[in-house]
């Protein structure tokens, strides 16, 4: 079960943030997107976390960036 999602930096290895829900965390980087252009989402993950804290990589860079399109385009 998913409890949380996190936003990485997979060059420096820095978490970026936790969010309750994925939709948080898509929109920090959608915000990302519109302030500094679409090439900020490189090197950076969503990642889910489950009950025993293990976590997966959900999308990263351009799969990233196509998840926060979709999303905006369909509202």
């Amino acid at each position: 079960m998913i409890v949380s999602f996190e936003l990485w930096d997979l060059e420096t290895g820095n978490a970026l943030g936790e969010y309750e829900r994925e939709a948080d965390a898509v929109a920090v980087v959608r915000n990302n997107v519109r302030t500094h252009g679409p090439s900020v989402v490189q090197g950076i993950a969503l990642l889910a976390v489950d009950a025993n804290g293990g976590s997966r990589i959900l999308a990263q860079g351009e799969a990233l960036l196509q998840i926060v399109l979709q999303r905006t385009a369909t509202g």
